[in-house]
């Protein structure tokens, strides 16, 4: 009798902790959700995921639909701190400060939010110039604690304009891939034309087109002139119109003073009606590119680009006047540790005992020769987006030069430094500057040209050397021989 009540006193138990159990777990899964922000999370996170994150559904066939599945990944876990710091540390091998790991973990969060944001595609098109620096982005969110072996999984193809065969890009010569596995182009050219594909685990991650423009027209507006701007133009029996794609503002020339800034609008072609078809060739590759493209891409068919609207709009350019104030040093600046605690305050003028010292950046420094009569185009080798022009200390205007010079010399939007018919007077030194910063120099010499008919003087030089030499020769055996006979 007593070892049944026994029995009965401890199932009840049993079920009683088992009930205390499951309290306990739903409470924790609410405070999960709770901190993460996310309510009410479905069973595959899909509707919570766009919420949250505002990603979109993914409609590009294949490419979006792992990223979005990851995505889910994530709310399922309820962005749980505590367990990632946890696993952050086991990860590592050794215990992390935790300020410095709740940032880490925040920085990853945030670029998960600004990658899938919505509208965002994984086909971008260039236009670039050539020897321009180009960064073509993975949009790729790595977990602290990622190993280097995990990340390079991470991979970059190339396919040439008019290839067939994919190659596969290393970090080496004009290649860099960065550890968030971006690919920077260090000087781009028309070989480098083409398709480049960011795959991970056989998928794509992302796609960019690239087109080197060599020479470019551009409709230079300036503000407050009676110049205007192009205005859109639709081709009804092409189904197409075209327009003009505008960049931000570029950063003031000056500082401290009356600058310029500029921005550039790219020459686009767009459907006029989504579901009919492009005359005189279909172009399918609109869906892919934001619904447009640029005019002078080499994605679109030539059919296409040689049509005479499209041909002969040019890009435009806008300036306005500008100033801004040149930024304030600080007056000192403080070191701190991993744990967040201060070390060190150091004033303006000095070096910490516990930072490297920042090198200043090389100055580039080449040196033309040309002739007179002949044209020079001196290009300033850096991404910036705007820069000034000097000759020697006297500054270059970008668009006042040309009226100056009668457009002999003058400064296109690509930053590079044109002069035609070259004379003696500009045997100078030319330098280009970002604000107060010396990028490059470069020493143009022009000399006198060559007579047109330079092969005869060519020949009677070498006939020249030749009897020279056979006399010298014939000397030099007749001075031996008379020794010898006076001996």
């Amino acid at each position: 009798m007593f070892a049944r009540k026994k029995f009965y006193f401890s199932s009840i138990f049993g079920q009683l902790c088992f009930v205390i159990f499951l309290a306990q777990i739903i409470k924790t899964e609410c405070v999960g959700h709770a901190r993460s922000g996310v309510s009410n999370v479905s069973g595959n996170g899909e509707k919570d995921l766009e919420t949250w994150l505002g990603v979109p559904e993914m409609k590009l066939p294949g490419v979006h639909e792992k990223t979005a599945q990851e995505s889910a990944m994530f709310v399922r876990r309820s962005l749980n701190n505590v367990d990632d710091v946890y696993k952050l540390n086991n990860q590592r091998h050794n215990k992390l400060p935790y300020t410095l790991t709740m940032d880490l973990l925040t920085q990853y969060y945030d670029c998960i939010k600004r990658t899938h944001t919505r509208g965002r595609s994984v086909y971008q098109t260039y236009i670039t110039k050539p020897g321009q620096r180009v960064l073509l982005k993975c949009h790729q969110c790595f977990k602290p604690g990622t190993t280097t072996e995990m990340k390079t999984r991470v991979t970059w193809q190339h396919l040439q304009e008019k290839g067939t065969v994919l190659s596969h890009i290393q970090s080496n010569g004009n290649y860099k891939i960065t550890p968030k596995r971006d690919l920077i182009i260090k000087a781009i050219n028309s070989d480098l034309d083409g398709y480049y594909y960011c795959i991970k685990r056989n998928q794509y991650e992302a796609i960019h087109h690239l087109t080197t423009v060599t020479s470019v027209q551009f409709h230079a507006v300036i503000e407050n002139t009676t110049k205007s701007l192009l205005t859109m133009k639709h081709l009804t029996s092409n189904n197409l119109k075209i327009f003009s794609t505008w960049s931000n503002w570029s950063k003031c020339s000056e500082c401290g003073k009356e600058g310029f800034r500029r921005k550039i609008g790219l020459c686009s072609i767009k459907k006029l009606n989504k579901s009919a078809p492009v005359r005189p060739v279909d172009i399918y590759i609109f869906y892919y590119f934001n619904g447009s493209l640029s005019c002078q891409s080499t994605a679109l068919p030539e059919q296409i680009r040689e049509l005479p609207a499209i041909k002969s709009r040019p890009n435009e350019v806008f300036y306005n006047k500008c100033k801004v104030a040149c930024p304030k040093k600080a007056a000192s600046t403080i070191i701190k540790d991993q744990s967040g605690k201060v070390v060190e305050v150091v004033n303006a003028g000095y070096l910490s005992l516990h930072q490297k010292r920042k090198l200043a950046r090389p100055v580039i420094r080449d040196v033309i020769y040309t002739t007179k009569g002949s044209d020079v185009i001196i290009r300033c080798r850096t991404d910036e987006d705007i820069i000034r022009w000097q000759n020697r200390s006297a500054p270059l205007k970008h668009f006042l030069e040309s009226r100056k010079t009668r457009g002999r010399v003058f400064i296109d939007v690509t930053n590079s430094l044109h002069i035609r018919n070259t004379q003696f007077t500009d045997t100078s030194i030319y330098s280009c500057w970002k604000e107060t910063l010396l990028l490059q120099t470069t020493k143009l010499v022009v000399t006198e040209p060559m007579p047109d008919s330079a092969d005869p003087y060519i020949i009677y030089s070498l006939c020249g050397i030749t009897i020279f030499g056979l006399l010298m020769t014939t000397c030099c055996m007749y001075s031996g021989r008379h020794r010898k006979m006076a001996r």
